[in-house]
């Protein structure tokens, strides 16, 4: 067993800046001195009490290196439990870094550990524990991964990762326990360089009890602290250790990003706002006893306090119900852990599987119903339960999932909601199973209601914050696909109608989250809005988002170039208006503006859609009436190529009757000795119109060809049936349909 090098003992140490956040902060003195020795040594006592029970990990994220995978019972995985839950256990009960490797060739595993050097042991083995059930559950069967939790970082690998650092991968994160805006701090702008200047520096070269960590606290008003913290891992002190904390502190692009996650380093700041009184100017000398004893009786007055806190608290949020029992609120069924047990039939129906949990297919009880079953893990924290909760028990719509029940024990956090029998968006795009043109606008119609809903019509405005194919539900109904909106888990409620922009820590899915939210961490509707974009243009190109591209910039490409051919999804298949495409996919590139205040709202998007689905249903509609009688000639009335719109081309000759003229053969505007005397109608989507229109192309006074919009200025796309008295007799009210 390999011992870590420079390990950092876990010993817990006070300082005059955890005293001054304590109870005495609001009664400083050039006497406090002496009395803060008292409170040094009850702290011990008040953080047995509290700290344990109060703390818990906080995770933040975690990145899979998915290129070299290894199997189940294999070798490798043997060897990696055995490092994770054996070794690391053991390690962290005493130390705040260790690093270990056992195997060899390609069943070795490299594995190490830090936490956060201002966490207590009980704190660090929680944090290691969790990070090691984590990371084997999320990066299951990958030889490479690593999880951030905020009091730790743990990874491991099947190559060597001591006393290196490394720039990938990393993790930006907004802590949101401080107030950090642009606004607040850019005044402070080089105190911030010149404090972070100073920690990096500390943090790299200084020989302290804890090698490659260093805090400190500036006081930048009467009302503000800027707290900062680098840290790197103690195998790469030294200059390891100062370039990775500058390429840290490099990649925080913004203020909002107060943490800097990387393989072997981070950085952290925090701005609170504080109340401190200002000591009086002449205060009469106190009897030293009597000072010391008001000290000690509010100490033991708080401990009380937390004590009945944390025991109210555990029987509000854990304490069980009778089965079947009904929340007063919002009239859910509250489950006990048994009753969901009982209706996934033991957890044997898997549907689907994400990082905060797993999905199971289950039936109510005492009912044929079928639900879906969402048991979340654990280790997380409930703050994104209850978020989903809180949402869900407020919204009532057909194209929002239905929350029906939820379980919230010290066993189990699960939320029942309804069963959604086509699985998800993401599967159906990625799968064998094609979805149509007429059924891909469909599903951007109903995600786009059910989201202008949340916007719009709610009591209070709901954001999604994280809109994408995994979160749009499928059910069929008469043969038809419904989508509704999931997962509520980093949705925001906004507290009134009139608050439209919030300062909150950044959260999504990267491919998806709009730029300027990842900045700044503003968020408001339109952060929906281009998220939706991205869902339309994947459900027009069949591409997913990638990594290092979400696929934005070369569909618009594909747009300035007119190549509809290339941008539409092969799936699909070739019969297909475009005209209907082209609405959608200007309907898909205003929504992914890079100016928030020109992307249209929800609503808007709903109607735009619906126009382009109208659009497909009419040509479907020619199409087949075109079909079914030789003697209709469809004719295509585009100002441009012909050979650009491949299914508007003129029928064969096969379909003209013998020694008849072809129209359009020669001209893709029919001549007008082809179109006197007959009784012309035509279906088009015109440039300025915002649906499709019907053009009376016998009127006398009407300026330009068929097709043409009254006004002089010509239609993009127009399929006319030239109904002749040659050809065939059409009646008057069919021709006026």
């Amino acid at each position: 067993m390999k011992r870590p090098t420079n390990p950092m003992l876990m010993d817990f140490q006070i300082t005059e800046d955890h005293i001054l956040k304590g109870i005495l902060q609001t009664a400083r003195s050039r006497r406090q001195i002496k009395d803060n020795q008292v409170i040094s040594s009850m702290w011990p006592v008040l953080s047995v009490l509290a700290g344990p029970t109060l703390s818990r990990p906080h995770y933040i994220s975690y990145n899979c290196q998915e290129k070299n995978s290894y199997t189940s019972g294999s070798v490798f995985q043997a060897n990696l439990n055995f490092t994770l839950f054996d070794h690391f256990h053991t390690e962290a009960k005493h130390f705040g870094f260790s690093n270990f490797t056992t195997g060899t060739d390609d069943d070795q595993v490299y594995a190490l550990y830090y936490c956060k050097g201002d966490v207590d042991a009980a704190d660090c083995l929680d944090c290691v524990e969790a990070a090691a059930t984590k990371i084997t559950k999320a990066c299951k069967f990958w030889k490479e991964g690593i999880v951030w939790f905020e009091e730790c970082t743990l990874r491991y690998a099947n190559r060597t990762i001591f006393s290196i650092d490394e720039e990938d991968p990393y993790k930006l994160y907004y802590n949101d326990t401080g107030i950090v805006t642009e606004h607040q701090l850019d005044q402070y702008k080089q105190v911030f360089d010149t404090t972070m200047d100073a920690l990096i520096n500390q943090a790299a070269y200084s020989q302290g009890t804890l090698p490659g960590f260093a805090t400190k606290q500036i006081n930048l008003s009467t009302s503000g602290i800027l707290e900062g913290l680098a840290q790197c891992t103690p195998d790469i002190v030294g200059r390891p250790c100062y370039r990775c904390l500058r390429t840290a502190l490099r990649l925080r692009d913004t203020w909002a990003n107060t943490v800097v996650f990387l393989p072997s380093c981070l950085i952290r700041y925090d701005l609170y706002e504080t109340v401190l009184l200002s000591p009086p100017s002449q205060p009469p000398p106190p009897q030293q006893g009597l000072h010391i004893g008001i000290i000690v009786a509010v100490i033991i007055v708080v401990v009380l306090l937390i004590v009945l806190a944390l025991i109210g608290g555990w029987f509000l949020l854990y304490k069980p119900r009778p089965q079947g029992d009904e929340d007063s609120v919002s009239g859910l069924q509250r489950l006990t852990s048994a009753q969901v047990k009982k209706m996934t039939r033991n957890f044997t129906k898997v549907l689907g599987e994400g990082a905060c949990g797993v999905v199971y297919r289950g039936k109510l009880l005492g009912s044929s119903k079928k639900v879906a079953i969402k048991l979340l893990n654990k280790l997380d924290d409930l703050t994104q339960f209850n978020n989903e909760i809180d949402v869900l028990r407020m919204v009532r719509h057909s194209n929002v999932v239905s929350l029906l029940g939820y379980c919230q024990d010290p066993k189990t956090l699960a939320l029942v909601c309804e069963y959604m029998d086509k699985g998800d968006l993401k599967d159906r795009l990625s799968g064998s199973c094609s979805l149509s043109w007429r059924q891909r606008l469909q599903i951007a119609i109903d995600t786009a209601t059910g989201l202008a809903y949340l916007h719009d019509n709610c009591d209070y405005p709901i954001v999604h914050r994280d809109v994408k194919p995994a979160n749009i539900l499928l059910h069929e109904i008469d043969g038809e696909l419904t989508a509704k909106v999931a997962d509520f888990g980093y949705s925001k409620i906004f507290p009134a109608k009139d608050v439209t922009t919030l300062q909150t820590r950044i959260i999504g899915t990267c491919g998806y989250i709009a730029p300027e939210y990842s900045l700044n961490g503003l968020l408001n509707n339109k952060i929906d809005v281009y998220s939706f974009g991205v869902v339309l243009i994947q459900l027009i190109t069949g591409k997913a988002p990638r990594r290092e591209d979400n696929g934005v910039k070369s569909f618009q490409e594909g747009l300035e170039t007119k190549d509809i051919e290339n941008i539409l999804d092969s799936k699909v298949g070739r019969d297909v208006g475009h005209a209907s495409v082209w609405k959608a996919a200007e309907v898909a590139n205003s929504c992914v503006n890079n100016e928030p205040n020109k992307r249209p709202n929800m609503s808007q998007i709903v109607s735009d859609l619906t126009q382009s689905l109208d659009m497909e249903l009419r040509k479907n509609e020619v199409s087949s009436r075109t079909s079914s009688s030789p003697m209709f000639i469809s004719n295509p009335l585009y100002l441009g190529s012909i050979s650009e719109v491949p299914e508007l081309q003129q029928i064969s000759d096969s379909d003209n009757p013998k020694g008849k003229k072809k129209l359009g053969t020669e001209s893709p505007i029919a001549p007008p000795e082809a179109r006197k005397n007959s009784g012309n109608f035509c279906i088009g989507s015109t440039s300025k119109a915002s649906s499709p229109v019907t053009l009376d192309t016998n009127s006398e006074d009407r300026e330009g060809y068929p097709g043409s919009c009254g006004d002089g200025s010509s239609s993009r796309y127009i399929t006319c049936l030239i109904v002749s008295d040659i050809v065939q007799e059409v009646p008057e009210e069919e021709a006026a349909q």
